[in-house]
């Protein structure tokens, strides 16, 4: 969504004669608050797994910390990519909104994965319990 809203905006003229999307100073902040949102999130996403990677090829058994840590990562990931793509839709503005648009697909895709078990908001609850030594709630892993 990211590099289609950068394609967009040097590519689209305006038909009321304003600037293209490239030369407002709003795009170039939205573009780079978004980019650094998504690197943040994919950088604890792989920092999560990597760690529980190294715990599962050790045959240990990984703590409840350390599960909720990696959904936490996984929550996270599946929510800013979203809102990435949500804030990318909206700044393409009405172009976006065409069916033949791929921002239509991301929009959908995005959102298709903040509704998978793995991901929901119990999961960063559940996070937030094991921070503060609290059981997480019944069939958290």
């Amino acid at each position: 969504a990211i590099d289609d809203m950068v394609d967009l905006a040097k590519a689209k003229a305006s038909i009321t004669g304003a600037p293209r999307p490239a030369d407002r100073a709003y795009v170039h902040l939205a573009l780079s608050k978004a980019d650094a949102k998504l690197r943040s999130a994919r950088a604890f996403f792989y920092e999560q797994t990597e760690a529980m990677w190294q715990i599962v090829k050790a045959s240990e058994v990984p703590s409840t910390q350390e599960k909720a840590l990696v959904r936490l990562a996984a929550s996270n990931a599946a929510r800013v990519g979203a809102e990435v793509v949500q804030e990318m839709y909206t700044l393409a503005g009405t172009t976006a909104t065409k069916m033949s648009h791929p921002m239509q697909r991301r929009l959908r895709d995005s959102m298709m994965v903040t509704q998978h078990a793995f991901v929901s908001e119990g999961n960063v609850e559940n996070a937030g319990r094991v921070m503060v030594d609290m059981a997480p709630t019944p069939g958290f892993p």
